[in-house]
């Protein structure tokens, strides 16, 4: 029995290795590199993504400070305006006691001065009025 009946099998091993050397240089490294530009872009991309996310955290807690700090400036400004309010409704209202207490002393005064000038303008009247009183209760 022959180990290497013919060169056959050498040949087959030799085409065979061949075969690999070309496939490995025309078909595996290329869609080896190919993957690996692939993964490169994926990675690339998902650090893109990521540094977009954080960005975008940052953003909105920044917009939160924001909002909490409008929002506090908002409940100052309201309470200030309602003190201010508060303050000009008591000067309204003082202001308008003290109006009415004016007028209300030039009325009596007023009435005072009236009654006074109506008195002065009927004290003949009545006094020829007791006269005729007199006269007439004596007669």
């Amino acid at each position: 029995m022959e180990l290497f009946p013919d060169w056959t099998l050498i040949v087959e091993l030799v085409f065979f290795v061949f075969l690999l050397w070309a496939l490995n240089r025309i078909l595996f490294k290329p869609l080896l590199e190919l993957i690996q530009r692939r993964r490169d872009a994926i990675d690339q991309k998902t650090a893109l993504a990521e540094d977009y996310s954080a960005e975008a955290e940052r953003c909105m807690t920044d917009y939160r400070r924001i909002i909490e700090e409008a929002l506090a400036k908002a409940d100052e400004v309201r309470a200030s305006i309602l003190r201010e309010a508060k303050e000009k409704q008591r000067e309204i209202a003082l202001s308008a006691q003290s109006q009415y207490e004016k007028t209300v002393a030039e009325q009596i005064e007023s009435a005072k001065v009236r009654a006074e000038a109506m008195k002065r303008e009927l004290e003949p009247e009545i006094e020829d009025l007791a006269r005729a009183l007199a006269e007439r209760l004596l007669s």
